[in-house]
C-alpha cells in the first residue's frame, strides 16, 4: 500500500574456490547433515544485528532470519538471540525468525512453546514456503505467526493457471481474518505484482522489486 520497502530478509550465498555461486538448496542441506547449520545461523543472526546497528539510516524496520528445528531445539535458543540482538542494541520488535512447515511438523509442540516464549519477548515469527504440503490452516491458526508467506510455487502461475488464482483468490481472505500478514514470494513479473494487489495481498518479495544484494549495494 506504501509503495515502499521497509522489510529485509537475510540470505546465504556461498562461493567456491574459483568464484562460482554455488546455491543454498545445494550447501544448507550439507550443512545441517554435517552439523554446522546451527554454527551458521547464529553468525547470520550477528551479521543481521551489526548491520543494522550500522546503518540506522535505512529504512528497514525489520529484518528476518531463517531458524531450522536445530536452533529450536536448542533449550537456550531464547537467551541466545536476546544476547545477539542486545549486544548490538536491536530491540526485539526489529527482528523477524521464520520457520518453515517443515520445521512445524517436525516438532509441534517444542516449536509452539519456543513461539510462545519468543513472542512474549516482542520478537514476531513469519511462516515461510506456506503451502507446499507440510501444514494445514488449523496449526498455523494455533501458533503466533505474524506473517504468512505463500510459496512461490503458489504465485508463480496466478497469471497462467485459473485455477490457482482461484485457490488464492480463497486464500487470501481465510488468511486475513485470522488476522496474518500476508506476503506473496516469487513476483517476478508487473503481471503477477498486479494480480497480487488485487487480490489484496499485503507484501510482495521476488525478483521484480529486487533480486538477492549484498551489504554494500543494500546500503
Amino acid at each position: 500500500r506504501k509503495g515502499n520497502f521497509d522489510t529485509a530478509e537475510s540470505l546465504l550465498r556461498l562461493f567456491g574456490e574459483k568464484g562460482e555461486l554455488i546455491g543454498p538448496n545445494e550447501f544448507i542441506p550439507l550443512a545441517e547433515k554435517n552439523g554446522m547449520i546451527d554454527e551458521i545461523t547464529w553468525m547470520v543472526l550477528k551479521k543481521v544485528c551489526k548491520f543494522m546497528a550500522e546503518h540506522p539510516e535505512l529504512p528497514l524496520k525489520t529484518v528476518s532470519v531463517n531458524m531450522s528445528i536445530q536452533q529450536l531445539e536448542d533449550y537456550n535458543f531464547v537467551n541466545k538471540v536476546r544476547q545477539i540482538r542486545t549486544a548490538y542494541g536491536i530491540p526485539a520488535e526489529c527482528i523477524r525468525i521464520e520457520i518453515t512447515e517443515r520445521v512445524m511438523a517436525e516438532n509441534p509442540r517444542l516449536v509452539q512453546a519456543v513461539m510462545n516464549k519468543m513472542a512474549e519477548e516482542g520478537i514476531r515469527f513469519y511462516l515461510d514456503d506456506f503451502g507446499i504440503g507440510y501444514s494445514n490452516l488449523a496449526s498455523v491458526i494455533s501458533l503466533p505467526f505474524e506473517t504468512v508467506k505463500l510459496d512461490s510455487s503458489i504465485i508463480r502461475d496466478i497469471d497462467k493457471d485459473e485455477k490457482m488464482l482461484d485457490v488464492v483468490r480463497l486464500l487470501v481472505p481465510m488468511l486475513h481474518n485470522a488476522g496474518f500478514v500476508i506476503v506473496a514470494e516469487g513476483i517476478e513479473t508487473q503481471k503477477q505484482s498486479q494480480l497480487v494487489k488485487e487480490l489484496e495481498i499485503d507484501r510482495i518479495q521476488g525478483f521484480y522489486y529486487a533480486k538477492p544484494m549484498s551489504e554494500k549495494n543494500l546500503h
